[in-house]
């Protein structure tokens, strides 16, 4: 990471508004948005019309295909170098 000099001192605008340092905190800030939906989602499922049981079952069906076809589009769309070995 680069941070920018500002009459021989580092700047602390710099290190905050670099590049990196935007784009870190922007993934930070889409996790933890995509985490709360999901939660927020998943654990009101018994708060729907109709019995809480099958909501939850249909909520849990419609899941575990999604993991399975997301383990597959991440094998073909994010390059090996990015995995950890």
């Amino acid at each position: 990471m680069m941070i920018k000099r500002l009459g021989g001192r580092f700047n602390f605008a710099g290190a905050v508004f670099c590049l990196e340092a935007v784009l870190t905190n922007a993934g930070v800030y889409c996790r933890f948005a995509s985490g709360v939906v999901y939660f927020g989602l998943s654990l009101s499922t018994s708060t729907l019309a109709g019995n809480r049981y099958i909501n939850f079952l249909l909520s849990g069906a419609v899941e575990a295909p999604a993991y399975v076809l997301i383990f597959f589009v991440l094998q073909k769309s994010v390059p090996t170098s990015t995995f950890i070995r």
